[in-house]
C-alpha cells in the first residue's frame, strides 16, 4: 500500500488476529521472551497469507491483513490457525474476519 493524499473507498475482506493470553505471557516469562513469540507469530502470519492478501500492519501481538478476495482471506486465516497449532508450546490465537467498505487514506485503512 502506497502513501498518498488520495482517499479511496474500497470493498475488502479483513483479517484480525492476536495471541490469546499475551499479557499473562509477558508477566510470567518477561517481555524479552514474549517479543520472540510475537515475532514468530508475525512470521507465521506472513507465510500463511495467500498472494492476494497483504499484511497491513502489526502492533504488539496483533496482525491486521486485507484482501479483495474474501475466500483468500479466509484461507489465510485457516492457514495461520493451522501453523500456530503446529508450533510447539505456542499460545492460542484469536481471529476475526469481516467484509465491507473501508477507506484508504494516507496509506492507512479505516473501517466502520
Amino acid at each position: 500500500m502506497q502513501q498518498s493524499s488520495e482517499v479511496r473507498e474500497l470493498d475488502s475482506a479483513l483479517l484480525f488476529a492476536d495471541l490469546s493470553g499475551y499479557t499473562a505471557l509477558t508477566v510470567i516469562h518477561g517481555a524479552l521472551a514474549a517479543s520472540g513469540i510475537v515475532l514468530r507469530f508475525c512470521n507465521l502470519a506472513q507465510k500463511a497469507l495467500e498472494p492476494e492478501v497483504k499484511l497491513v500492519s502489526s502492533i504488539g501481538d496483533d496482525v491486521f491483513c486485507a484482501g479483495e478476495d474474501t475466500l483468500a482471506v479466509i484461507r489465510s486465516a485457516l492457514k495461520l490457525y493451522d501453523a500456530a497449532e503446529n508450533e510447539p508450546y505456542f499460545p492460542r490465537i484469536r481471529m476475526g474476519t469481516r467484509r465491507g467498505p473501508i477507506v484508504e487514506r494516507e496509506g492507512r485503512l479505516f473501517y466502520g
